[in-house]
């Protein structure tokens, strides 16, 4: 069984640390308006059925 209430105590998956290695040297912009972003913006409105909704990412926030 694989319990996700701790990210630290598995490893990550070879696909996953192969693209890390992949765009390790790639610049881009700041969380939220980067090409990574904009991707996930776009799968969002496709999954929601929401061509042109508004999708925002929270980052740094506080309880």
């Amino acid at each position: 069984m694989i319990s996700f209430e701790c990210d630290y105590n598995n490893g990550a998956h070879p696909l996953v640390l192969q693209h890390l290695v992949d765009t390790n040297d790639k610049q881009s912009l700041t969380y939220g308006f980067d090409e990574w972003s904009e991707r996930a913006r776009h799968r969002i409105r496709v999954a929601c059925n929401a061509p042109k909704a508004d999708v925002y990412f929270l980052s740094g926030v506080r309880c």
